[in-house]
């Protein structure tokens, strides 16, 4: 089980933003609205699983509904933005693909400088 303890409450977040009842999103994930309800409320149910079907149906990315927004981070440029876009479109296996060819590339660029 996924248990965070934050103010605010994501998935209500997100759902009320995409203009969402309880029901409209258990309807798109196959879900009762009581288990909606539950997991609104943290009396459990949010699951990996459960929180990526969750994501996918609000259009989010599925740490967002865990961990809520992400922090801001700085970029220097509008390619990092769009990497970023495209990484967080990825399913989970490109992305540790993705992370593993980012961390090749920064040790050759270490070696260089070495």
């Amino acid at each position: 089980m996924v248990k965070k303890l934050y103010p605010e409450n994501w998935v209500r977040h997100y759902r009320s933003e995409a203009g969402l009842t309880a029901q409209d999103l258990g309807d798109k994930i196959g879900m009762t609205k009581e288990g909606i309800t539950k997991i609104e409320r943290r009396e459990g149910g949010l699951t990996l699983d459960n929180a990526k079907k969750i994501a996918a149906a609000l259009d989010v990315h599925y740490w967002d509904i865990i961990d809520g927004p992400a922090a801001p981070v700085l970029v220097e440029s509008e390619e990092e933005i769009e990497m970023l876009k495209k990484f967080r479109q990825m399913d989970e296996k490109d992305q540790d693909r993705f992370i593993h060819m980012a961390e090749m590339f920064a040790m050759e660029n270490e070696k260089k400088k070495s």
